[in-house]
């Protein structure tokens, strides 16, 4: 868990929540993606974990350097046991540490497998949990040039649906399936 606490004192305890799981499958039989399988059988999660929490790390480091400018405060977490059934997330919902509260949470941003977007659109699933969020990721075609989609259908089977079942409007940043999905062939390479 990181802050970045805001200097706006109306809202510096309203918290936008970015998050990213570190968890992966573990290990297992050696995978067939399109590239070639690890012999060891361990399920790297370059994609499926990894790149959620490397840009929860870039973004952090951004906002450091923009901390004057935030409206609301930052929380920053990397979760565990999403793929053992969103557990972390759920469990920081249900029992948010010291003195945050979950009423505080204004909105969660989930990054999880953004990094193989190979030319595709960018996947931002439950935009419709809150009126500005399909504003918001349309923006993301206009200020980076990445398109955008808005799948109808919640994924729920990442973080971001803990926050959803508390009622905090959240999304779900995606960029997409591939052959190496969820098999020990998702390495750095």
């Amino acid at each position: 868990v990181g802050l970045i606490q805001s200097g706006n004192r109306k809202y510096r305890n309203e918290y936008v929540v970015i998050g990213a799981h570190f968890d992966h499958l573990g290990t297992g039989g050696a995978g067939t993606g399109s590239r070639k399988p690890n012999t060891i059988g361990i399920h790297s999660g370059a994609d499926d974990n990894a790149s959620g929490t490397a840009g929860l790390l870039e973004i952090a480091q951004k906002l450091v350097s923009q901390k004057s400018r935030l409206k609301r405060s930052v929380l920053l977490l990397g979760f565990d046991a999403e793929e053992k059934g969103l557990l972390g997330a759920k469990y920081f919902v249900e029992n948010p540490p010291g003195s945050f509260q979950t009423e505080d949470m204004f909105a969660m941003v989930n990054l999880d497998a953004v990094g193989r977007l190979e030319g595709r659109p960018l996947q931002v699933f439950a935009t419709d949990s809150a009126y500005e969020w399909p504003f918001m990721a349309q923006g993301i075609g206009f200020t980076i040039g990445v398109p955008s989609e808005f799948p109808a259908q919640t994924i729920a089977s990442s973080d971001h649906v803990s926050f959803l079942n508390e009622g905090i409007p959240a999304i779900h940043v995606f960029s997409g399936t591939h052959n190496d999905y969820h098999r020990t062939s998702d390495s750095a390479d």
